[in-house]
C-alpha cells in the first residue's frame, strides 16, 4: 500500500507476510492481516463489523468506513491503521477531537520508525503530536537524535537501543520502553524482559 514495488518483488514480499499473518493465533486478526496484505476484499467482507470497516477503509483508502464505527476507540484504532497502512498521516485529521488527532500523529511516527520507514517521518509531523514527551520523542524519531529526549529514560533507550536505561521505569513504560528497544535493535532477546 505505500510504494509501489516491482511484481516479482511484490510477490516474495506478499509470501513473507503472508507466512507472518498466519502466525497470528486470533483468529480474526489473523484474517484482518491476510486481507489487507493480499490486498482482498473479500476477506475483508468476512469479517466482524469493526475489522471489517478498518479492512475496507485500508485497502479503500477511505476514511468513511472508519466514520461509520460506532465504538469510539475501535474508531480510533481504524484511523490510525489506516494512516500508517496507506503511510498518508493526513487521514488523522479526521478524528473528532484534539487529542486523538495527536495520538493518531504519534502513532503513525512511531510505527514508521519502528518499521524502519523514515522516509515517512518528518518534523512538520510533530506538531500535530500535544506538547509533552511523545512531541520530544517524535522530534527524537524525525531527526534520529537522543538530544530532543532530555531525561527521558524511554526515549533514551529507544533512541541509543539501550535497555538497561527502562530498568527505572514504572511498569507500563518499562515493558513500552523494552518493546521499543527490541524493535529499534532487531534484538528479539529484549522482549523477554517485558513483564
Amino acid at each position: 500500500l505505500k510504494e509501489e514495488v516491482p511484481k516479482e518483488k511484490e510477490g516474495e514480499e506478499v509470501k513473507e507476510l503472508t507466512s507472518i499473518c498466519n502466525k497470528i493465533s486470533i483468529p480474526n486478526l489473523r484474517k484482518n492481516c491476510l486481507a489487507v496484505v493480499e490486498k482482498n476484499l473479500i476477506l475483508c467482507e468476512k469479517l466482524e463489523t469493526e475489522d471489517k470497516n478498518t479492512c475496507l477503509a485500508v485497502l479503500n483508502q477511505d476514511p468513511s468506513f472508519c466514520k461509520s464505527i460506532q465504538e469510539e476507540d475501535a474508531r480510533e484504532i481504524c484511523y490510525k491503521d489506516l494512516a500508517f497502512l496507506s503511510g498518508n498521516a493526513s487521514y488523522c485529521n479526521e478524528q473528532e477531537n484534539e487529542r486523538k488527532v495527536s495520538s493518531c500523529y504519534f502513532n503513525f511516527v512511531s510505527s514508521s520508525y519502528f518499521s524502519f520507514d523514515f522516509d515517512s517521518i518528518n518534523t512538520h509531523l510533530c506538531g500535530y503530536i500535544l506538547e509533552g514527551p511523545d512531541r520530544k520523542l517524535c522530534y527524537a524519531f524525525a531527526e534520529d537524535d537522543a538530544s530532543y529526549c532530555g531525561e527521558n529514560k524511554k526515549c533514551l533507550a529507544i533512541l541509543n537501543k539501550d535497555p538497561s536505561l527502562c530498568k527505572s521505569l514504572d511498569i507500563e513504560d518499562k515493558d513500552d520502553c523494552y518493546h521499543g528497544v527490541a524493535l529499534t535493535s532487531k534484538d528479539q532477546s529484549v522482549c523477554q524482559k517485558i513483564q
